[in-house]
């Protein structure tokens, strides 16, 4: 579609800044919100605008470093348990890799708790006076 033809409308200061900030709410430019609205087009945001929770992404970061740990650990029994299986000998558990990684885990899980108390804490609240 070819934008050759010029139209011209005056209007006041008020309306010009109510329709600026629609177009800027709608992140369209101003002369394509005038457009559409005068053909009668519903005019939706071209993309959704997300605001970033410092604190939450934090919490993110350190879910993720804790899962990573956890894998680690995983990954060092497996290792252990094939060399022991290879060798001949039985598993012997290592009880200090399993209590860190239990730890880890009941870390994950706080940090998974505190994420839902960043994103939905009314629901929280509901659910604890229950």
């Amino acid at each position: 579609m070819s934008l050759d033809e010029r139209i011209t409308v005056r209007i006041s200061k008020q309306d010009k800044d109510i329709l600026q900030q629609r177009a800027a709410d709608l992140n369209v430019k101003l002369n394509k919100l005038i457009r559409l609205k005068l053909i009668h087009v519903p005019v939706e945001p071209s993309h959704t605008i997300v605001s970033a929770n410092f604190e939450f992404c934090q919490h993110l970061n350190r879910i993720d470093f804790q899962l990573r740990k956890i894998g680690t650990n995983i990954n060092q029994l497996a290792h252990n348990a094939n060399l022991s299986m290879q060798m001949g000998s039985p598993m012997q558990s290592d009880i200090k890799q399993l209590n860190e990684m239990f730890d880890a885990i009941e870390e994950t899980r706080r940090l998974v708790v505190d994420t839902y108390n960043q994103i939905n804490p009314t629901q929280v609240k509901a659910s604890a006076n229950k």
